[in-house]
């Protein structure tokens, strides 16, 4: 406690310890390097490049022939088709699961800027001993400050830098979950188009064998019995024609809300069903998926938090230091007074030793279950090659072997009833091989394509299904 002389000097201590205060930042041991710092910033650290590709090189750039479709009669050709990238694109920028994704982002980058700023200061007012001699004893005022040690700010932005990078890779498994889904939408659609076509050609053979029948019956040919059967026939043609119908309709509509278009104003699409299915070998494929999945991506960062988090709390062993500088008038003596005060906790119980062993936890933790979704990953892969690798062999054989034959064999019977040289049954037997074997194919070539869109995706799946 000094006497001063005059307050102009008072206040010039006032704005000098200011001024010591406003240029501390963090005081870093020298015996405790945890890290380097980040620079004091405004904004959170540009984006953390993602560690995946963007895709598979194209399946449809594939030098092999395209499998043929079932013969069967397609709508009518359009010049405005909507083609697969483009509902991708629609659906990626039109679904909120990745405006909720970005937004959860954002809200990373907000963290990053708050956990690295330094404490504010604190000014306020102070009196004592007053009624001293009849007066108002010492009245002023006080700045304090909290300088935050052992580089703690900084490492508080590292571990929020990791929190970032993982929202990145969430934001981009959002945008695969969408692709998948609009993918497996999209050949849904065209297979149910598919299926329309067949059954609406079973519908028409029937129907001629129905006419066939009639006159067979009249020439007093047949039974009326195979009238009755060939009529049975036509009936549950028609009913399979409706089934595929809705089918139909559903996937448009499923189609249409994943792209954001009503579905009144979806345009035909391109038949990617024609294009050659890749062959997808299991080692490129595993390398590539292992390499490029945003899950494994996220986990890995989780893992250099963990890290980091480690260091955070080995930092937190090193108290924090306070500072507080007074100036007060003291009434009685009229003399102008300065009091400089500095603390810090004593860590005589609390050295943070429970935080540490928690984040060494979370360490061990998050390393684990990167190693557990590596192992998951790759048994979800290997079930996905598997099934599609059949459904594509099968696709082919019923392409090249199964589908012609069995159209040639129903020509062949349909003519030979038409000329009174075969009765109904062997005409009823190849027609349900016909449709059997092509709705198998559709079925497996659905499959195939759909098993293609998955692992596309790094296997993050679909969008699940909101319930009502």
């Amino acid at each position: 406690m000094r006497r001063f002389a005059g307050p102009s000097l008072v206040a010039g201590i006032v704005v000098a310890a200011w001024g010591v205060f406003a240029a501390g930042q963090e005081i870093a041991p020298t015996e405790l390097v945890l890290g380097s710092e980040l620079k004091a910033a405004r904004l959170p650290p540009e984006p953390i490049p993602a560690r995946n590709p963007q895709r598979l090189p194209d399946p449809f750039a594939n030098s092999s022939e395209p499998i043929p479709l079932p013969p069967v009669e397609t709508s009518a050709a359009s010049d405005d088709r909507l083609t697969l990238a483009e509902a991708e694109a629609l659906a990626v920028g039109f679904h909120p699961a990745v405006r909720e994704a970005e937004g959860r982002l954002r809200a990373a980058r907000g963290n990053w800027v708050q956990v690295g700023l330094r404490p504010n200061p604190e000014i306020g007012y102070a009196g004592e001993e007053m009624g001293d001699a009849g007066t108002a004893g010492k009245q002023g005022g006080f700045v304090s400050q909290e300088l935050v040690t052992a580089g703690k700010l900084g490492l508080n932005r590292s571990v929020a830098s990791q929190e970032i990078a993982a929202a990145q890779q969430r934001v981009e498994q959002a945008r695969l979950r969408v692709l998948t889904t609009v993918r497996i939408n999209y050949f849904e659609v065209l297979a149910a188009e598919r299926s329309v076509a067949l059954a609406r050609q079973l519908r028409g053979f029937a129907a001629e064998l129905v006419r066939v029948s009639e006159l067979r019956l009249k020439a007093l040919d047949i039974p009326r019995a195979s009238l009755l059967q060939s009529q049975v026939e036509s009936e549950s043609a028609a009913l399979l024609e409706q089934q595929a119908t809705q089918r139909q309709s559903a996937a448009w509509r499923r189609l249409s809300m994943a792209i954001g278009v009503a579905d009144s104003q979806m345009p035909m699409l391109d038949d990617a069903l024609v294009r050659p299915l890749p062959d997808l070998g299991w080692e490129e494929v595993r390398r590539w998926v292992l390499a490029g999945s945003p899950e494994l991506a996220e986990l890995r960062f989780a893992v250099d938090r963990a890290r980091w988090s480690v260091q955070r709390a080995s930092a937190g062993r090193v108290p924090n230091v306070n500072m507080e500088v007074g100036v007060a008038h003291d009434n009685a003596t009229g003399d102008e007074i300065a009091n400089v005060r500095v603390s810090m906790p004593l860590p005589v119980f609390d050295r943070n030793q429970g935080a540490m062993a928690e984040a060494r936890g979370e360490l061990a933790a998050a390393q684990s279950a990167l190693q557990e979704r590596e192992l998951a990953l790759e048994q979800r892969l290997a079930a996905a090659i598997r099934d599609y690798t059949t459904a594509r062999e099968r696709a082919v054989k019923y392409a090249e072997a199964i589908l012609p034959v069995a159209r040639e064999s129903l020509d062949i019977t349909n003519a030979g009833y038409r000329e009174g040289e075969l009765d109904y049954v062997a005409v009823l037997s190849v027609q349900q091989t016909y449709a059997e074997k092509n709705l198998s194919y559709l079925q497996d070539l659905e499959t195939a394509w759909k098993k293609w869109a998955e692992i596309e995706g790094f296997l993050v799946g679909p969008l699940p299904e909101r319930s009502e």
